[in-house]
């Protein structure tokens, strides 16, 4: 074998390990930030949709949305997976249930208990720090 062909088989090689640790350490859903709380209180929120989307279900948030809407579609893409542990309210399946909102856009984020709500398509990320934020 050529040494150059070697020198160049190597670096190929280091390359790989390198783009390999940078997907495997570097993911998305390692990420956490500080976000403070109306109240002045500092909480962590994960950008890790599974830890979210639990989050979310057990503070008694809800997502109100379509299957026809581009934008709610892009919501559930975020979370993946991990979407089928959101309490998800289809607009038009359950008119009754959405009718107290009003005219709303979705997706739609409602707290059932204070029934404080937001409309947008958000990151696991962004959507856990607005919520946090909002209590």
């Amino acid at each position: 074998m050529k040494k150059n062909t070697f020198y160049a088989l190597v670096w190929i090689g280091l390359l790989f390990v390198i783009l390999v640790s940078m997907y495997i350490f570097l993911q998305p859903s390692q990420y956490k930030r500080q976000v403070t709380t109306k109240s002045g209180e500092h909480v962590t929120v994960s950008s890790d949709p599974n830890i979210v989307a639990t989050q979310l279900t057990d503070m008694g948030w809800s997502m109100v949305g379509s299957e026809k809407c581009g934008a709610c579609r892009k919501q559930k893409d975020f979370f993946g997976p991990a979407f089928l542990k959101i309490n998800y309210i289809d607009y038009e399946q359950n008119p009754e249930l959405c009718e107290p909102l009003g005219n709303i856009a979705i997706p739609y984020w409602i707290q059932d208990k204070s029934q404080q709500g937001f409309s947008g398509c958000y990151s696991p990320l962004q959507l856990a720090k607005k919520v946090a934020s909002m209590n």
